[in-house]
């Protein structure tokens, strides 16, 4: 066989293989392997959507910006074509909006940090991109979160500008249906931190966040860093943000996933990167309480992090995909963490 042939079948292989790996085409039963992705869930639906993250290709890092949806019921993934999408990112802040029915999108990395807002309407299947007059300085990790109480979706700090990076312990507040971005000035405040997750208690009505990298910054320069296990709650009226007290905390980390599960009113947590590497663990915290408790299972997914994940309202689970193993191995699995009589179990959910 000459060498041209040889070339020009290691090119068709090479692009079959790149077209596999793209995520969201119509031959694929499921989402391609990823990490720092986003996932919400609809209950207007039942359905988990997931959207873009990153992955290790053959050149190095590259990134996603399929749109998918799961349903835990019929354990079935559907790709979903929609015009004008976002580009191609991972590390982004991403919330569902139940009072106009849409996501929100924020932000992000694909080899430059992003601050660009993108809605993406449920009921025409469409993503949009708006330009408010005001709003925060690019970044990627930032805590994100729907306040359903006051309809607004609220962001904290993430991982900023190199030459910009000491004003990233900011908070913002997004009024979707007036297209206003409003910084807000809290004291106290949580340090600068990224990688940290944030979840709204529809119980409690608040905003709650828990972990991070944390980070002193002062001309530029780092002065001291750390990762953080604390849980703090920020008020939008009062616009104050205040740490609550709990012991027995889990190893302090980022890049985790969290959710909150209003069946047994609880913040829950997963994975992520603690200081000597990925972990497999997974913990939760009473809404209220004072107390972290570790949940016990037989079987579970793989030490990871940056995974995504979201509560699934309808069928009282915990959903989990994909992330990053320690090697540098994208995933592909799909979990559910499942609570019943005799506590919590992870089950495989992968056809």
């Amino acid at each position: 066989m000459g060498l041209r042939k040889i070339c020009m079948i290691w090119m068709v292989v090479m692009i079959v293989t790149a077209a596999g790996c793209s995520g969201g085409s119509a031959f694929s039963s499921a989402p391609a392997k990823r990490y720092a992705a986003g996932m919400v869930f609809v209950p207007a639906e039942g359905k988990a959507y997931l959207f873009g993250g990153r992955y290790e290709g053959i050149f190095g890092t590259a990134y996603r910006n399929d749109l998918w949806r799961y349903d835990y019921a019929r354990r079935e993934w559907e790709g979903i074509q929609a015009q004008f999408r976002p580009m191609k990112r991972g590390n982004f802040g991403m919330v569902y909006d139940p009072d106009h029915h849409q996501i929100i999108l924020f932000g992000g990395y694909a080899g430059q940090r992003l601050g660009d807002t993108w809605i993406y309407d449920m009921a025409k299947s469409q993503w949009q991109e708006v330009t408010p007059a005001i709003s925060p300085p690019p970044r990627s990790d930032p805590g994100m979160v729907y306040d359903e109480t006051h309809h607004v979706t609220i962001l904290f700090s993430g991982y900023g500008l190199d030459e910009q990076r000491d004003i990233y312990d900011d908070t913002w507040a997004f009024d979707s249906e007036t297209n206003t971005r409003t910084e807000m000035h809290p004291e106290p405040s949580p340090p600068i931190m990224y990688g940290q997750t944030m979840i709204y208690d529809s119980l409690n009505q608040q905003v709650l966040l828990w972990g991070g990298h944390e980070a002193v910054y002062r001309g530029g320069e780092t002065i001291s860093h750390r990762y953080g296990n604390e849980i703090w709650r920020y008020d939008y009226l009062e616009d104050a943000w205040d740490m609550l007290a709990y012991s027995n905390r889990p190893t302090a980390r980022y890049w985790h996933g969290a959710v909150f599960d209003p069946l047994h009113s609880r913040l829950l947590i997963f994975g992520g990167h603690i200081a000597s590497g990925h972990t497999d663990d997974a913990w939760y915290a009473s809404l209220p309480g004072d107390r972290w408790q570790e949940v016990t299972s037989d079987e579970k997914p793989s030490a990871r992090e940056n995974p995504a994940m979201c509560y699934d309202t309808t069928n009282n689970v915990i959903i989990l995909f994909g992330g990053l193993e320690e090697d540098f191995d994208d995933l592909g699995d799909t979990w559910a963490l499942v609570a019943d009589g005799s506590g919590e179990k992870w089950i495989k959910l992968d056809p």
